[in-house]
This record gives C-alpha cells, sequence and structure tokens, in this order.
C-alpha cells in the first residue's frame, strides 16, 4: 500500500482567491453548499470523473462531524482544483460536479470503527462498493471518519493498494489535518494528501519515471513534490522539474498529462 504522512503541523496558511467559489462555513454562506446525498446524485457532465466519498463508521451519532456538509470538503475539493490550476499547463481533474457543485456521497457504513481496524481497508472499501459506489469510469476518493490499526498510526492516507477505485484519507489518524483552515478556503495538509492520493490511484509515479523510489509510487528528487512520501511544511509543487510524471515527456512512460481523469486547456 502507498500511503502519505504529513511531516509538520500545518502547512502555511495560504488562502486561496477562487473568485468567489469558496463557501466557507458561515451561516450566511451555508444556502451555497449542497445538502446531504446518500446516492451519486446526476452528474453534470459524461465521462471519467472523481467522484468524493464522506464515510462514517456506525456508532455513537458523535462520529459523524459532517464534514460532507460544513463547507469542509467542498472547500478542500476547490483548493485542490485551484492548486492545480497553478501549476504548469493548468491541469484540471475531471471531478463529479452536480449542478456546479463537487458531488459528495455521505455512506453510513454497516459496522463500527474497531470493526474496519481489524478488517483493514479492503473492509472499508467493500462496504463503500456495497453502497453502491462503484461505477465504471469513475475513481472513489473516501474521507473515512475513522483510523488505522495503531501500528500504522503515522499514515495519512492510501492509494494505489490494489483495491481500487479507491484513494482513501483516514480522518481519525493522528495526522496535523486543520479542518477550520480548510472549511474557511486555506490550505492545510488535507488537501494535499487527498490530492497525493488519487494520483497513486490514478498510477502514479510509475516506476520508470527518473526519479522514481524503487516501485513504491512515489519519487525521491525533491521534498517539494507532491509525491514525495512527505508531505512537508510548504505548498507543495506537482513533479517538480517536470520530468517525472507530469508533462515529463519520459518515452514508454504513463504521465498525468495524458490520463483520461485530466483535463488541460
Amino acid at each position: 500500500m502507498r500511503g502519505a504522512r504529513i511531516r509538520s503541523a500545518a502547512l502555511p496558511a495560504l488562502l486561496l482567491l477562487l473568485a468567489g467559489v469558496l463557501v466557507g462555513c458561515g451561516r450566511s454562506t451555508d444556502r451555497q453548499l449542497l445538502p446531504r446525498a446518500t446516492q451519486d446524485r446526476p452528474d453534470d457532465v459524461r465521462g471519467r470523473q472523481i467522484h468524493f466519498v464522506y464515510a462514517v463508521p456506525a456508532g455513537r451519532t458523535g462520529v459523524d462531524r459532517r464534514r460532507d456538509t460544513d463547507g469542509t470538503l467542498t472547500n478542500s475539493t476547490y483548493l485542490m482544483i485551484g492548486w492545480l490550476g497553478r501549476q504548469p499547463g493548468s491541469p484540471r481533474l475531471r471531478i463529479d460536479m452536480y449542478r456546479g457543485r463537487p458531488d459528495i456521497t455521505y455512506v453510513r457504513l454497516p459496522h463500527g470503527g474497531p470493526y474496519y481496524q481489524r478488517g483493514g481497508p479492503a473492509s472499508l472499501t467493500a462496504d463503500v462498493a456495497a453502497a453502491g459506489l462503484r461505477k465504471p469510469g469513475k475513481l472513489y476518493p473516501v474521507y473515512y471518519e475513522g483510523a488505522l490499526p495503531q501500528r500504522e498510526a503515522d499514515t495519512c492516507g492510501l492509494g494505489r493498494s490494489g483495491l481500487g477505485p479507491f484513494a482513501i484519507v483516514f480522518l481519525g489518524q493522528s495526522c496535523p489535518y486543520d479542518f477550520d483552515e480548510v472549511g474557511f478556503g486555506y490550505y492545510s495538509g488535507l488537501v494535499f494528501v487527498m490530492a497525493h492520493e488519487i494520483l497513486h490511484e490514478l498510477g502514479f509515479v510509475p516506476a520508470c519515471a527518473p526519479h522514481a523510489r524503487g516501485d513504491n509510487g512515489h519519487v525521491g528528487d525533491s521534498k517539494r513534490d507532491l509525491m514525495y512520501p512527505i508531505i512537508g511544511g510548504r505548498v507543495p509543487v506537482l513533479d517538480v522539474n517536470d520530468d517525472d510524471y507530469y508533462l515529463a515527456g519520459v518515452p514508454g512512460c504513463p504521465d498525468l498529462s495524458r490520463s483520461s481523469y485530466v483535463v488541460l486547456p
């Protein structure tokens, strides 16, 4: 399994201005958020898409922190979009939208957190898929309101684990996510851990990349790279020097710019 970690307590609080797209958490903007949905809503466009999921284990009501409706996950998605748009070539992920907003499906899982800790990610993704979230041509990044076993306490997310089409971020891990900052439209490790795991699930970084670290899906040439194993304390860069997995032009090697889940202007 390939997983990201976060080294620092928080990334710099750099506000990303998206021409009024970020919705925030205040009451005056709540009307801009989509209500909770327990199934995939009709898509704005056709084709391959990335559909976000908020999965909550059974148990106490307090386990559900409603991050799908309070602006946290919506803003995290917009921050990801905006960050990518500032990279060379302005790439855009094909994110599943409903009426112009990220379509996030809420899944109340049939078992409690200890069940998924014992069973591991395979038990989690099996129940997400059983909820109807496994349509051909869709990749599912899952924000799971739970944790991994204690022996993996420093792992924040998983991608390209063989359980596809799922990328997972574990919200209950001891990872320095700043949910308040994301909710108000500021960068946080949460944004970049999920971006990291999505790229893993899309097949990156391939072992044929010049600076690939063996076959573990990471690069080793720069700690600023999004696909370095640890998300550091600075806003990362998509493929530092554009020489490994994005606009790299490595003969015979997959490139993110050619992914069917990515659009270039």
